[in-house]
């Protein structure tokens, strides 16, 4: 600290702190003294009120907060999640864990946090607490999936697939989970784990895309499945098998009625070449006289046809 002997009665504090703030004396006797006024400058913060931050599930966001001082540095700091009584968002909280990263170890100055692979749980408001005193909020929105149309019908026939729809709304938006089940036997038929029979599949063509492809139908493949996501919201589709055998006899009825409503239309062509025909040849050439000779029994028509030579 210092040396009495040889008259040096300086003093050095290390690690200063803001508590350190303040004023000192340093006595030689009870009469002589000296007085010295320390300030210490501890971190400010830059902002302590941010513009909202947007974002989807599975993105990651950097939630700003450091000193306006790059010379400073906290003595203390701690980022908290208000809406979950305070919870401290750091790697050590299980709901965080891999998921956190701040910088302060390289820069001081910098309180930043980064949070990966946002969920819908994550949406809220930060707080960045310095020394216990000042501190500043940030609102993070994290835009999950929404799912579109609410019950949808669907028609097939036994031995063919079928596609039963399910999407979010946003394209840009992708569930955290989702799963395929059959409301009658409550059967999980695919998740986004596991794909339990091969012949349901799911059709990922997009990430907000959640189809459900069912190949080589049977009869009892009929009935209402559900689509669920998140385990907060569901869609149903209802899958209605039409015999084959019905589609089959309806197909040759109407293939029947064609080929009656097709001769009808040959039969009338024909009918009306033939008028055509008729009526032409009754009709006398230009250039020809009907001459007409008496006969005691019938009348006799003689055409005589005179020719230029």
């Amino acid at each position: 600290m210092f040396d009495i002997s040889s008259g040096n009665f300086s003093l050095l504090i290390s690690d200063l702190t803001e508590e350190d703030e303040g004023l000192y004396s340093c006595w030689s006797d009870e009469n002589q003294h000296k007085n010295f006024s320390l300030t210490v400058k501890g971190c400010t913060l830059s902002e302590t009120e941010r513009e909202p931050e947007t974002k989807y599930t599975g993105d990651s966001v950097l939630l700003s907060c450091s000193c306006e001082d790059p010379n400073t540095k906290p003595e203390d700091f701690r980022w908290t999640h208000v809406e979950s009584s305070g919870t401290e968002v750091s790697s050590e909280t299980p709901r965080y864990k891999d998921r956190v990263h701040t910088f302060h170890k390289t820069t001081p100055s910098n309180l930043s946090l980064l949070i990966s692979n946002l969920t819908e749980d994550d949406q809220g408001t930060y707080r960045c607490t310095v020394n216990h005193k000042t501190s500043a909020d940030t609102r993070l929105i994290v835009k999950g999936c929404v799912l579109s149309e609410h019950h949808i019908t669907k028609s097939s026939s036994a031995g063919e697939s079928v596609i039963l729809p399910c999407s979010c709304e946003d394209p840009q938006t992708s569930p955290e989970h989702f799963e395929w089940t059959r409301a009658a036997v409550k059967e999980t038929l695919v998740s986004d784990t596991e794909e339990i029979n091969g012949r349901f599949q799911t059709i990922r063509d997009s990430p907000h895309n959640l189809f459900l492809r069912i190949s080589n139908l049977t009869e009892t493949d009929g009935g209402l499945y559900v689509c669920s996501v998140n385990g907060k919201q569901s869609r149903h589709v209802t899958l209605t098998l039409t015999d084959s055998a019905v589609i089959n006899a309806l197909d040759y009825q109407y293939y029947l009625i064609f080929l009656v409503f097709l001769l009808c239309l040959m039969l009338l062509l024909a009918a009306g070449c033939i008028f055509w025909r008729s009526t032409r040849a009754r009709k006398p050439r230009r250039g020809s006289r009907l001459i007409q000779s008496p006969d005691d029994e019938d009348d006799t028509y003689t055409t005589v046809v005179y020719s230029s030579s």
